[in-house]
């Protein structure tokens, strides 16, 4: 139980607020058990890597505050240990969203905002399903289903879950 106090603190505490540079997105990393490069910028040298540490549970929590070149400017805290904290660039291939909200259908929108035209929608939607992200807009997230190049839209802020352990609903 105490762990899960950190854990639900950590989300909160170390996403997109605890930096001075405006966030325009928390995410997660795709599902796969591969070491993530992080670059030192939007087209430099590696200068480090992470990786999901599912034997632990020790997900990396990640904030976008800038997208240059298909590369996602983060800042990296891992959900078990806040105190490590990794800042650079990612590629955009490797993130991810989980969805938040279990209506019928969730609309995804053409443009960053709720007055815009549908781009697609998820019916029946599952926390389970895992969407690529491609593109962030003041808290919108730009998704593509997975294997599936056709449905991509912008998803509402309220539709995300960058909770790596439980539905966000």
């Amino acid at each position: 139980m105490r762990n899960l106090l950190f854990i639900l603190l950590g989300l909160g505490l170390f996403g997109c607020m605890q930096r001075k540079e405006q966030c325009i997105g928390n995410v997660l990393l795709i599902p796969m058990q591969v070491y993530v490069p992080l670059y030192q910028n939007e087209e430099g040298n590696i200068i480090d890597s992470i990786i999901n540490d599912t034997i632990q549970e020790n997900y990396a929590l990640i904030g976008i505050y800038q997208i240059k070149n298909d590369r996602a400017k983060v800042k990296v805290t891992f959900s078990m240990d806040s105190l490590t904290i990794k800042d650079g660039w990612i590629e955009m291939k490797y993130l991810g969203i989980h969805l938040a909200h279990y209506s019928d259908t969730i609309k995804t929108m053409l443009h960053p905002r709720l007055n815009s035209e549908i781009s697609f929608e998820i019916k029946n939607p599952q926390w389970e399903e895992f969407y690529m992200v491609k593109n962030a807009c003041k808290d919108w997230l730009y998704i593509q289903r997975l294997n599936c190049s056709q449905d991509h839209g912008w998803l509402a802020p309220e539709y995300q879950c960058d909770n790596p352990y439980t539905p966000c609903n």
